[in-house]
């Protein structure tokens, strides 16, 4: 591909670059705000709850590409051997990013999560992007001042978190684990992203998705066990119907994941960032039509949306001015 190409297909304008990946930050959005609806009422079961829906998301994830890595193994084998050190990193952030998401929605509702968390993520993974793999960061005023707009959106979130009456201990807690699964998001992003560009011609979308989740699906049964023990059961206590919580996965996180995936093979990084700012705003129209009670207030939606938006936009004119 000629260089004029190839940045022709990297810097593809923002609103296309949106409208590509809609899928997956909407199914990603509803399945925030199921999960947030099935969450136990009792406080002390919700860690549980987390750990459940990130075991059983993580689990059915790595199925999904567990035949493709394991029918042509010698490949999948000499990729392990080959990038170790990032897939390591990989298998890290990942435990960080989802996981730690189911467990900030349940502890904080869907909303909060997702402002927290993934609006935080685009700037981060700038930052990531820097740190972890070198690349170059969009220089200029429009690039500072996204940065400050995102970061005032999510302390307007943290702040109207940390003022409802109930929120407590157990409030702020969630509050820093969102902050850490955005983290973990943005650094499985640039790992995700340095997998594709090295190995996108032999590693398959479905084995990736294998190497990514596998060894976290491991230790998130093993943290079941522990949190089962800790609170006198084992027992699945998201809901009811454990049938229909795993058809809803398989739709809303397993499919995007795969998604995501595909594209981010033709994408760049920044990209991903793109995509995770318009989740919050999904996840809250979502909870505004479906719940009595949201977990954030609409105006501090609404003002939050235009924020990261803005400094979406902004953003991606910095990366494109390059």
């Amino acid at each position: 591909m000629s260089e004029a190409a190839s940045s022709k297909r990297r810097h593809a304008g923002i609103w296309a670059s949106l409208a590509l990946g809609l899928p997956v930050p909407l199914l990603f959005a509803l399945y925030s705000v199921y999960l947030g609806a099935v969450r136990p009422e009792d406080q002390h079961l919700r860690n549980l709850a987390g750990i459940q829906a990130a075991f059983l998301a993580t689990t059915l994830t790595a199925l999904l590409g567990a035949r493709s890595a394991l029918q042509d193994w010698s490949v999948t084998r000499r990729f392990i051997a080959r990038d170790a050190r990032n897939l390591a990193w990989l298998n890290l952030f990942t435990f960080l990013g989802p996981p730690l998401y189911f467990v900030a929605i349940t502890m904080l509702g869907p909303s909060p999560a997702n402002w927290i968390d993934l609006g935080m993520t685009p700037a981060l993974t700038i930052g990531a992007a820097i740190v972890l793999r070198k690349e170059d960061q969009p220089h200029g005023r429009l690039a500072n001042t996204a940065v400050l707009l995102a970061s005032a959106g999510i302390l307007i979130v943290m702040w109207d978190v940390t003022k409802q009456p109930a929120v407590g201990l157990a409030g702020a807690l969630g509050i820093v684990i969102a902050c850490v699964s955005a983290v973990g998001t943005a650094g499985a992003g640039v790992c995700l992203s340095a997998v594709q560009r090295d190995h996108q011609d032999v590693l398959s979308p479905a084995s990736l998705l294998f190497l990514r989740y596998s060894i976290p699906a491991v230790a998130l049964g093993v943290f079941w066990l522990v949190e089962g023990a800790r609170v006198g059961t084992f027992g699945f206590v998201l809901t009811d119907s454990a049938a229909s919580f795993l058809v809803a996965l398989a739709v809303l996180f397993v499919v995007p994941n795969y998604i995501y995936v595909v594209v981010l093979k033709k994408k760049t990084l920044m990209f991903s960032g793109y995509m995770w700012a318009l989740l919050p705003v999904f996840g809250s129209v979502a909870e505004f039509i479906s719940a009595d009670e949201p977990s954030l207030t609409p105006t501090v939606t609404i003002l939050v949306a235009c924020l990261i938006l803005t400094a979406t936009v902004m953003s991606d004119k910095a990366e494109t001015a390059k």
